[in-house]
C-alpha cells in the first residue's frame, strides 16, 4: 500500500509553529456593528374589544372554548397519600 502524504502542515517544529502565529495574526476579522443600549421594543397586546384585531381573538378564543374546553379537565385530580406499592 503507498504511503498518502498529507497536504496538512505539521505542527510538530517551532519553526512551523511560528510561521503559522505569524499568517494567523496578519488576518484581519471583519468589524461588527456594537449593539445598541436601546431596550428592544415588545410587541404591545391590545384589549380594547372593539378593534378587528380584538374581535377576531374573541372569536377564536370563543370557537376554541366551544370544541376543546373541558370544564373537568383540572378538576378530577386526587393526590395520593400512600406508596403505589401498598395494597
Amino acid at each position: 500500500m503507498q504511503k498518502i502524504e498529507s497536504e496538512l502542515p505539521l505542527l510538530e517544529s517551532p519553526a512551523a509553529l511560528a510561521r503559522l502565529l505569524m499568517t494567523w495574526r496578519g488576518t484581519v476579522r471583519p468589524k461588527v456593528a456594537p449593539r445598541s443600549t436601546r431596550p428592544i421594543r415588545t410587541q404591545r397586546v391590545c384589549s380594547c374589544g372593539a378593534c378587528a384585531r380584538c374581535r377576531d381573538n374573541a372569536r377564536w378564543e370563543r370557537i376554541f372554548n366551544e370544541k376543546f374546553a373541558d370544564p373537568s379537565y383540572y378538576g378530577g385530580i386526587k393526590m395520593r397519600q400512600n406508596s403505589s406499592l401498598a395494597r
